[in-house]
């Protein structure tokens, strides 16, 4: 039977011994694929890494009629807006239900937007910030803000209807036949 002084001396020297070959038989975290470098489709396209505002500026389509068009100036207008937008952007003021339309607005749906717009680039993702300045013929100062995501080689602009969870989202895709540069 070993004597307490022996397992006083050897018990830290085993310790480190176990520490020591333990750490050399640990598997190493598998590295993923490298990330995917910036590609360019087409001349005059966006480029497929982080956008920049140059590569977001330009007219985009949501709902038949619905547009967001981004100046490379910084300054936006939304033309069409459709109930889901407006729904969104006074979903958060506090109001129930259609008050705040009501109230503000007589209860006309304003269809028309203008401002500024910046892009910011979220723990996650990255948002397009519309700051308005006018929503239908009204002095309004409020900001909304867009997500931008990448399906393929096609970037898109949304908000999320309800619970983003859920996965219901309102989405802008670049217009058809529309110039980049407004």
């Amino acid at each position: 039977m070993p004597t307490d002084r022996f397992v006083r001396r050897t018990t830290p020297l085993a310790v480190l011994a176990a520490v020591v070959a333990l750490a050399g038989c640990t598997p190493k975290p598998a590295a993923g694929p490298p990330p995917a470098p910036a590609v360019t489709p087409s001349a005059g396209s966006m480029t497929l890494g982080p956008p920049s505002k140059a590569d977001l500026a330009g007219v985009w389509c949501g709902e038949p009629g619905e547009t967001v068009m981004l100046s490379p100036d910084s300054t936006f207008v939304v033309e069409g807006l459709s109930e889901a937008f407006t729904k969104a952007l006074f979903d958060d003021d506090g109001y129930v239900g259609d008050n705040r339309l009501q109230a503000e607005f007589g209860g006309v749906r304003p269809t028309i937007g203008a401002g500024r717009w910046a892009l910011f680039d979220a723990p996650t993702f990255l948002v397009v910030d519309l700051g308005f300045d006018r929503l239908g013929t009204r002095a309004f100062e409020e900001s909304f803000g867009l997500s931008v995501s990448r399906e393929g080689s096609e970037r898109h602009l949304y908000f999320s209807i309800g619970d983003p969870d859920d996965g219901n989202q309102h989405r802008f895709t670049r217009c058809e036949g529309a110039s980049t540069n407004v």
